[in-house]
């Protein structure tokens, strides 16, 4: 597993993603949850992963908590990353790979990908996910990337499922808004795709489930897709998003700054005069200024502002920098 956190207190925030193999020996136990995500924010669940409920007395409800849909993860035309051959057993099952992770008190990325929908006829079919952890003050900004490559037209759904103890409120703005006992928990603002809520089911012990809220962010396309989840604290104002070929730029208001998320592999994102061609780069700016106070970066390979090049590299580098200083600790 990979594990982003804020803190080390019992109200801090903390993300697990499942990036590890898809189980032991025969898989038994397993779930279809490749790159499936965990979500604790200031100290109580957001979004969790459904359970077990039954192993053999229903057949159908093993399965239901066992596919991808049940999970925080993504599928593609309905189907999970790994098929289910029965209560036990597996035809076949996804292989994941983390090609980058980045971690220090500028925030945390984690880049991960799958293989479970490689040959469903839509090969080449590229599944990537990217997690970053953003501070904003006292409080965090957590954004989803599910970016994928498909040779078809294909339905692609990235899944939320909330613990039992979540309200779901859709706002006139697009925004979701989560709510635990009346108090606002978070905001999410879904990008390139559509949100809905539907009725999920939550086991915490053995032989018993509860209703809780699902959303799905559906997306119809072929080629260079991304489906961009943003999660910020209670009354954020909206983030700025842009997609272009397949790069992206996202923008998040923070008072007096904002934090700019570019995404370039395949393409060169920009934003204003800032470029990058490479995964993912994160930072601050000032507004109005635009001065850049610092950024990060995984997989860059040319990083400019304006005409000033800060970073060309024949291979891609995980790096950094803050404004006055050299460049971050680099690899």
């Amino acid at each position: 597993v990979v594990v982003l956190r804020d803190g080390w207190a019992q109200d801090a925030s903390v993300l697990v993603m499942d990036a590890g193999p898809h189980g032991a020996m025969n898989c038994g136990h397993a779930h279809a949850d490749a790159l499936s995500l965990a979500l604790t924010v200031d100290g109580s669940p957001l979004f969790v992963d459904p359970g077990t409920f039954v192993y053999t007395t229903n057949a159908a409800t093993r399965d239901a908590f066992r596919a991808t849909a049940s999970h925080t993860a993504v599928t593609v035309d309905g189907a999970s990353s790994s098929e289910m051959a029965g209560a036990f057993s597996w035809h076949r099952k996804a292989t994941t790979r983390v090609t980058h992770w980045r971690s220090g008190r500028l925030g945390d990325c984690v880049v991960a990908s799958h293989d479970g929908f490689d040959d469903r006829g839509s090969r080449p079919f590229a599944c990537q996910r990217i997690v970053l952890r953003l501070p904003m003050g006292g409080t965090t900004a957590w954004v989803v990337l599910d970016r994928f490559h498909a040779a078809r037209e294909v339905e692609l759904a990235a899944h939320y499922q909330c613990a039992p103890s979540i309200a779901v409120l859709a706002q006139a703005d697009g925004r979701v808004q989560f709510r635990r006992e009346g108090a606002d928990v978070a905001d999410m603002l879904a990008f390139g795709g559509t949100a809905s809520e539907t009725r999920g089911l939550v086991s915490a012990t053995y032989g018993t489930s509860e209703p809780a809220p699902h959303l799905a962010i559906v997306r119809r396309g072929s080629g260079a897709l991304t489906l961009c989840s943003v999660l910020v604290g209670p009354g954020v104002a909206a983030p700025t998003y842009r997609e272009d070929q397949g790069a992206l730029s996202l923008v998040i208001p923070n008072g007096s700054t904002e934090l700019v998320v570019l995404c370039g592999e395949g393409a060169t994102a920009r934003l204003g005069n800032f470029a990058l061609d490479g995964v993912a780069l994160w930072g601050e700016r000032e507004v109005g200024s635009g001065a850049l106070l610092w950024w990060e970066a995984v997989g860059a390979r040319r990083v400019a502002i304006g005409p000033s090049v800060i970073l060309d590299s024949n291979t891609a580098r995980d790096t950094g920098w803050i404004a006055g200083s050299a460049p971050l600790n680099s690899n």
